[in-house]
């Protein structure tokens, strides 16, 4: 990773790209005991804030209907808040 970030940052001459490590692990992982992912329930329904608008607006579409998974949730976004805030 830090090596593509050497070469990126050559190539448009300047240090703007860095690498910013959140400290994710297994424990926030999906279903893991602190997860910082959105995750989904045995029918497949997800379980973040836009569940209920996504149900009326995508016909459907369970591609569309499960767009939060594997995405930060409230934890996940707190933490990568922090450590990008940090690295500024």
């Amino acid at each position: 990773m830090q090596r593509a970030i050497n070469e990126a940052n050559a190539e448009i001459g300047s240090n703007i790209i860095t690498f910013v490590d959140v400290d994710f692990g297994p424990e926030n992982a999906t279903f893991a005991p602190d997860s910082w992912i959105w995750e989904f329930d045995g029918w497949l329904q997800t379980e973040d804030p836009m569940t209920a608008h996504r149900r009326d607006i995508c016909d459907g579409n369970q591609i569309c209907l499960m767009a939060s998974t594997g995405h930060p949730n409230q934890k996940g976004n707190d933490q990568y808040y922090k450590k990008i805030k940090a690295a500024l």
